[in-house]
């Protein structure tokens, strides 16, 4: 089957803009998006009260992370088995209750980083895995940009979360905050799931568009098994760009709170720009999904990926002004949103829609993963040597050098081979 993607991608948005809805909100929310965004309003506050290192308060999303990339195989395993909406339903409110349960932790180091672990379990089903695959069968045409919006809707929410959580944490301490943050997270997500949440039936797939790349919509998905992936060079190709890329933006991004107010930002204008960093994650996500459908993916991502290498740099000073801060965290943005959308774009593209679950599980847990060390290692050489300027330089050699080696995937596949095979198979 030809994977060159055909049809009208206008009536892709009419028939799936609720499932598409559905999805952007739950992702908004998920447990790859909300723990990242509000870890950083956490950093001081515990550093005052438990007398924690930064580098040991920065290992407790580590330990999230860890246990995450250990669940996601097996969790994008039951999607491609059972279907993404059983998984979103039970799994929101198993995600919120977790966090809500963080709220208990901050006496003892080692059961802190056990409750972060355990998070990481819970919220294994409430992340992309599960979301995104509904978006890859309802659109084709427009995929990549269907999945900018399921993603780019996360910028606008961290903005909000990024702001929310620092005030709640200023007024009503980080306890209060995990509490507020999930309720949230499920009164969001849940109800919305629960209506617009499905994959599209056949009768839905043949108006639609019935001939594309990975999967005829409401048919068999094609492309490769997991074991197919493994046995090419692509899937590492892109792994190795992924933890590159991952290190500069977590490592960065999650002391980036931390590290304006070192510089002489204060709290409130900090959690304004990693806000408004938000918005340029959304841009980045957006752009890149428009070009996605247009371009040759790879050479898109390389170039947005490898521009946050100037940010880095314009990072190291010890005093910041608000204007370099804010364009460096801009920068950084952009890169965020673009590696957003090429795990899932690049997945389907050159690996297919059989096992999408398995192997963009496999992809996310080694994002997921990176992005827990990063945050860890930079907080400990701030620990060590009293700045960040060690990290941010080795963070842009990191954002140049896995950008770049986005052009080493070619080009897309032209068929797949064999027929679909069945579920568990690979």
């Amino acid at each position: 089957m030809s994977t060159t993607p055909t049809g009208d991608g206008y009536h892709e948005f009419r028939a799936g803009w609720r499932p598409l809805l559905a999805a952007a909100v739950a992702t908004a929310f998920s447990s790859t998006a909300l723990p990242f965004n509000i870890f950083g309003s956490t950093i001081v506050a515990l550093q005052q009260e438990a007398g924690w290192g930064r580098g040991e308060i920065a290992l407790c999303y580590f330990w999230f992370t860890l246990t995450s990339s250990a669940a996601f195989l097996y969790v994008g395993g039951l999607v491609d088995r059972f279907g993404a909406r059983p998984l979103a339903l039970a799994g929101v409110p198993l995600f919120a209750v977790g966090l809500a349960l963080m709220s208990l932790t901050g006496s003892s180091l080692v059961a802190t980083y056990t409750a972060w672990a355990l998070l990481g379990l819970a919220g294994a089903a409430a992340t992309p895995i599960t979301f995104t695959r509904i978006v890859t069968q309802w659109f084709v045409v427009k995929r990549g940009l269907a999945l900018a919006v399921c993603l780019g809707i996360g910028g606008f929410a961290a903005f909000f979360q990024q702001v929310l959580s620092t005030y709640l944490v200023e007024a009503w301490g980080w306890r209060t905050m995990f509490v507020v943050m999930a309720a949230l997270a499920v009164l969001c997500s849940w109800p919305v799931l629960w209506a617009f949440f499905r994959e599209p039936s056949p009768a839905e797939g043949s108006v639609v568009v019935p001939s594309a790349a990975g999967a005829g919509r409401g048919g068999a998905a094609e492309g490769l098994t997991l074991r197919e992936t493994l046995s090419g060079y692509r899937i590492y190709v892109l792994a190795f760009a992924v933890v590159a890329v991952t290190f500069g933006i977590s490592g960065v991004m999650i002391n980036f709170k931390p590290l304006m107010g070192d510089a002489g930002i204060a709290p409130a204008t900090a959690a304004w720009i990693a806000g408004a960093v938000g918005f340029s994650v959304v841009v980045g996500r957006l752009l890149a999904g428009f070009l996605f459908d247009r371009l040759w993916a790879p050479a898109v991502a390389s170039v947005m990926l490898m521009a946050p290498a100037v940010s880095c740099l314009l990072l190291m000073p010890e005093q910041l002004s608000v204007g370099v801060a804010l364009s460096a965290g801009l920068l950084i943005g952009l890169a965020t949103g673009a590696e957003g959308d090429l795990m899932p774009y690049l997945t389907a593209r050159y690996f297919g829609l059989r096992h999408y679950g398995k192997t963009y599980g496999l992809l996310l847990g080694v994002f997921f993963l990176a992005s827990g060390i990063a945050p860890f290692i930079v907080g400990r050489v701030f620990d060590v040597s009293g700045s960040y300027a060690p990290a941010l330089l080795a963070a842009s050699v990191l954002f140049v050098v896995g950008g770049a080696s986005l052009l080493a995937l070619g080009r897309y596949p032209d068929s797949w081979p064999g027929a679909p095979r069945a579920a568990g198979e690979g």
